[in-house]
């Protein structure tokens, strides 16, 4: 392998079909200096061989890599009800080569949409971490909340970590990871963390990172109240997957892009049958998530229309804003 960017997954044996599809889209976008590795975090031998049996028809361009956090985590802090794999990000420099440019870290739940260099080539300033904000705590006006209870200076924006670009060289450097894994030991219990490791890299970067165009994490909740923006990369955030039964509208013609591609996941198609309405690993945030979201867009039909109307207007405006300090990349 001779590549100067990765991309990086992390998946539990619950969330390796959806993983497989996204991993089918990063092939599709990605420039040809860019490589794929999904981490299987706790799988048995029989499950890993289906895995690799079914992502080596994608390619040399695909590595996976089998992960025991019990070893390669190595430490009780990171046992929680989220599962194992929602940590794997905060030990990517344990994991991965230092020798590589940028590192694209992406959520299982996300499908790539569009060509990916002008973001792994993306201007990160003096910052060594791209991100963008996180679409429902502005959309629900909850981002100042987030501010208190983490204790981020009042210009410390919030970012959604599902998708994050990597400065490799400056994050290994500058210990980030490392600094970031001692941070969650000495606050575990003194923080209400929400969102886990989400809330702990907002905490460990206060403020010191990239916004990137909200094109490249578009949240599902930001695209059931507004089109003012279009996904390069679609982020099913909370407990509605385009895979789950009752699949919202605005979602479907990404449900329609799963079944397609289920067609090439063989033995792990069959995932998408038993994959639970709410995965274990997306649990705890979705659990939070879905919690604001019944608070924030349930409600009386006579008020239905202003609150969204709230809503999109508070995107909007997010979109905007981006789009007058850096000028509109679509």
């Amino acid at each position: 392998m001779n590549a100067r960017n990765m991309v990086v997954l992390f998946a539990d044996p619950v969330v390796i079909a959806p993983a497989f599809c996204t991993t089918m889209t990063v092939l599709k976008f990605k420039p040809a200096n860019t490589h794929v590795t999904v981490f299987c975090v706790d799988f048995n031998d029989e499950k890993y061989q289906t895995a690799v049996s079914v992502f080596s028809a994608l390619g040399p361009s695909v590595t996976l890599q089998q992960v025991d956090s019990a070893a390669d985590f190595d430490d009780r802090v990171w046992r929680t009800s989220l599962g194992m794999a929602t940590w794997g990000r905060l030990f990517l420099d344990k994991l991965l080569p230092r020798g590589l440019n940028r590192v694209l870290y992406l959520d299982c739940d996300t499908l790539v949409q569009s060509n990916l260099a002008p973001l792994l080539n993306a201007d990160l300033g003096t910052t060594s971490v791209g991100a963008c904000k996180d679409q429902f705590q502005y959309m629900s006006a909850a981002v100042e909340r987030r501010r208190t209870e983490l204790g981020l200076s009042p210009e410390g924006d919030y970012f959604n970590a599902g998708v994050m670009l990597l400065d490799w060289k400056p994050v290994i450097d500058q210990n980030l990871l490392a600094q970031t894994r001692d941070l969650l030991r000495k606050h575990r219990r003194s923080l209400k963390l929400r969102f886990a490791d989400q809330d702990i890299l907002n905490l460990m970067l206060n403020g010191n990172w990239r916004e990137l165009d909200p094109a490249w994490n578009l949240q599902s909740f930001a695209m059931a109240v507004t089109t003012f923006r279009q996904p390069r990369i679609a982020h099913f955030v909370g407990e509605q997957k385009p895979w789950s039964k009752h699949c919202p509208a605005h979602l479907l013609k990404f449900r329609r892009q799963y079944a397609a591609m289920q067609r090439m996941a063989g033995p792990l198609a069959q995932d998408f049958k038993t994959l639970p309405f709410i995965t274990r690993m997306a649990a705890g945030f979705s659990r939070n998530i879905f919690r604001q979201a019944v608070s924030h867009l349930t409600f009386k039909a006579a008020e239905q229309s202003s609150r969204k109307t709230a809503s999109r207007n508070r995107l909007e405006l997010l979109f905007k804003t981006y789009d007058e300090q850096n000028g509109a990349e679509l």
